[in-house]
């Protein structure tokens, strides 16, 4: 319970003060209309200090001191998988006794938690390289006129990643074992949102021309007389039959680094959809197809001006970490 200034001095006086009444802990709890553990705190607290000014000086005494402290987040930082349980039994072979929950309070202090960690896929050199020549040579290119495109695959029966489950319990999540996907194509560009298109079927380069003709194409004009795609490299885009469709409709396809998933950011705009749609639940393909479609046209023009303007510093990023990857 916290108190203000003048009821933790009253505490004193009625306890400890000569002149004071010196009442119980008891009395003093239900003249300060307080717990008694919170006027022992602050008597306590007195005792050793001889002030009431702070309370973190009140509780019990940390169980650990600065250099273990400093023990457990060495361990957490160069070994990032291991667990509160694991550095609790590591360091009692080291002859230190602390629980697992005193690590992760410890951790937790140090601004450490214990999260799923971003999987990126692996960076070769010649891709550090590229990426980093990429990232040099855009550095000054207007984003504004690019539109930003993308596919991504939502499963249908896709089972939670966390459930609220009372401790020794264990409910079950029922899986399937080809459960339905659909794929969904999008794009975005300073203006805003532009239309989707969601199939079932295995992506080729007829479908690409078709999502061209049919998504693309009146998304741009309702945009740009003068604009640049983004895409990334996936075989279907490179194909000769799509780059011949761009050709024939002047579509001027910006060079796209391999393993680049951070620097596009629609990548951030199907992480939120696929978030949003766990909150509706749908249980047949329609009802995700409807979902999906309402989802994305809530989207505003803000959000997609932001993530534009999150071009240049993707790109500093990624300079700045060598052509490695960057937290986006």
């Amino acid at each position: 319970m916290t108190l203000s200034m003048k009821h933790r001095w009253e505490i004193v006086f009625l306890s400890r003060h000569p002149k004071g009444p010196k009442l119980g802990i008891a009395e003093v709890a239900r003249t300060v209309k307080c717990s008694k553990k919170t006027v022992k705190n602050w008597l306590d607290c007195y005792q050793r200090t001889g002030d009431v000014e702070e309370i973190s000086r009140c509780g019990p005494p940390r169980v650990t001191s600065h250099a273990e402290d400093l023990k457990i987040i060495k361990i957490a930082v160069e070994d990032p998988e291991v667990t509160s349980d694991a550095i609790s039994k590591r360091l009692k072979r080291r002859g230190t006794v602390i629980s697992s929950r005193s690590v992760r309070r410890r951790l937790n202090e140090a601004g450490l938690k214990y999260t799923a960690p971003m999987c990126k896929p692996l960076l070769s050199d010649s891709h550090q390289r590229n990426r980093l020549h990429w990232s040099k040579s855009h550095r000054h290119m207007d984003w504004n006129r690019v539109i930003f495109t993308d596919e991504t695959t939502i499963l249908l029966d896709r089972p939670p990643s966390r459930v609220w489950q009372r401790r020794g319990a264990r409910i079950p999540v029922w899986t399937v074992k080809h459960p339905l996907k659909l794929h969904v194509w999008g794009c975005f560009s300073s203006e805003g949102f532009g239309d989707i298109f969601m199939f079932t079927q295995n992506l080729n380069s007829d479908l690409i021309c078709k999502i061209y003709e049919m998504a693309l194409l009146p998304s741009a004009q309702n945009w740009f007389e003068d604009w640049a795609l983004q895409e990334d490299n996936d075989p279907k885009h490179m194909a000769k039959k799509s780059q011949k469709w761009k050709a024939e409709h002047n579509v001027h396809r910006i060079p796209w680094p391999a393993q680049s998933p951070d620097l596009n950011p629609i990548e951030n705009v199907w992480k939120v959809l696929k978030d949003q749609l766990r909150q509706y639940r749908p249980r047949t393909l329609e009802r995700m197809k409807r979902c999906v479609s309402e989802i994305w046209k809530q989207f505003p023009i803000g959000y997609a001006k932001n993530l534009v303007n999150s071009m240049p510093d993707r790109l500093e990023a990624c300079i700045s970490n060598n052509g490695g990857f960057t937290p986006y």
